[in-house]
């Protein structure tokens, strides 16, 4: 299912099933990634502009709901900050 066979963590795993399920909820990608050919990276970069567009929950927000994935959220921001 992801883009790419690399070791990540459990928790790095977790959080893109977290984003991934919020840009379904809000109707903004397609339920099962891959079908409509957009790689999970892709969609995950959509997430930035739904925050923006206030259709998912924003960084503060997400820290509150998922604690225990701090370190990760923090990490993938600032990748999406570095592009």
């Amino acid at each position: 299912m992801w883009d790419k066979p690399t070791e990540t963590s459990a928790a790095a795993r977790n959080l893109r099933q977290v984003l991934v399920a919020y840009l379904q909820r809000a109707r903004l990608v397609a339920l099962w990634p891959g079908a409509d050919g957009l790689t999970i990276e892709d969609i995950l970069d959509f997430y930035p502009k739904a925050v923006v567009a206030g259709e998912v929950p924003d960084w503060q927000q997400l820290l509150r709901e998922h604690p225990e994935l701090e370190a990760e959220i923090h990490a993938w921001r600032a990748g999406k900050e570095l592009r």
